[in-house]
């Protein structure tokens, strides 16, 4: 016997994505690879269904058979509260500069164009585009509580 890794089962919480394009009765459409959080399990669960709040535009929550979905890695996804890292040097279009291996923490996602507002420990709070951020693993950076 042997303890299960995080990454061998589903369950409420877990970060996961369509395997493929999924297509409900009712219209509603993912895309292969979208984002979602795992809701609920059914409570019969005999066909293996969880019901999932999809990342997309629409925010569908939708059931999912486990086989059309996978548990995301930590580092595939980003979310409020996310330590990020600025991948290069930045200059905003306000004249800020933001040097490459700038700490910062994620504050909210603009729905209007996807830019994350980042906390930046030099600058303050300024919308990034996520291609400029990449996530720092938790060895990386000292917070509150280590």
């Amino acid at each position: 016997m042997r303890k299960c890794r995080s990454s061998e089962f589903l369950q409420v919480g877990d970060v996961i994505r369509a395997k493929k394009d999924l297509k409900w009765d009712c219209g509603t459409r993912i895309n292969e690879g979208t984002f979602g959080e795992l809701k609920e399990r059914d409570e019969s669960n005999k066909d293996d269904l969880w019901l999932v709040r999809w990342w997309d535009d629409t925010s569908a929550k939708k059931y999912a058979y486990s086989r059309h979905i996978k548990k995301c890695k930590p580092s595939e996804f980003f979310r409020v509260g996310d330590r990020v890292q600025a991948k290069h040097d930045m200059t905003t279009t306000q004249g800020v500069r933001i040097s490459k291996g700038t700490f910062g923490k994620l504050k909210e996602r603009r729905a209007s164009d996807r830019k994350w507002l980042v906390d930046w420990v030099s600058v303050g709070n300024i919308h990034t585009k996520k291609k400029n951020i990449e996530k720092c693993t938790e060895s990386e950076y000292i917070a509150v509580g280590d």
